[in-house]
């Protein structure tokens, strides 16, 4: 009878030991699904400031002109979360420069995006134009290896000086909206 209870007792812990890995094995699995999510935002505002002397965080900026908008949004399903866009313009007409965007959501998650092209719905009006923004992976928490497409309206308050020269620093707001579709690590429980 000892026997038996002794067999039982390992049987049983054998069991117990292989099921226990198993759910590990698919918490683990789970967590590290990715899961595309729809990304709208329906109306976000801030400031920005524009200029030659501006501080941003591009560090290797060398070009004459620089931006900084900050602001805040609501994103279906993150919430409010802040948002910073940065710009280095290098001084070619044709170039972009170097244009980012960063989302952070309240519990501190970073979602980062690199402005890849813009177009103006009225080459005479360049104070609405929309962004297409392409989700760099070097976000945190679980945007670390995010992906996606996002695309930005933008209309901004303060209206760029016809010679392009001045007064500078311009300092006025902005609203846009933004759609798209990202992809990242669903997270157990989420």
């Amino acid at each position: 009878m000892k026997n038996r209870f002794l067999i039982l007792v390992v049987v049983m812990a054998t069991l117990f030991a292989c099921n226990s890995d198993s759910m590990t094995s698919d918490l683990n699995e789970s967590a590290e699904k990715r899961s595309d999510v729809p990304f709208k935002v329906k109306k976000g505002s801030g400031t920005y400031e524009f200029g030659p002397g501006i501080q941003n965080s591009i560090d290797d900026c060398t070009g004459p002109l620089r931006l900084n908008a900050t602001g805040e949004v609501n994103i279906s399903h993150l919430g409010k979360s802040s948002v910073l866009e940065e710009w280095c313009w290098s001084g070619a007409n044709d170039d972009l420069g170097t244009r980012t965007v960063t989302f952070t959501a309240a519990n501190g998650d970073v979602l980062t995006g690199e402005i890849t092209d813009i177009d103006y719905f009225d080459p005479n009006n360049p104070f609405i134009f929309r962004e297409t923004v392409k989700v760099t992976n070097d976000g945190t928490g679980r945007f670390e290896d995010a992906s996606g497409t996002i695309t930005q309206i933008v209309e901004i308050s303060q209206p760029i000086p016809e010679d392009g020269v001045g007064p500078f620093p311009l300092i006025g707001t902005f609203t846009y909206t933004a759609e798209g579709t990202i992809s990242y690590k669903k997270i157990a429980n989420e």
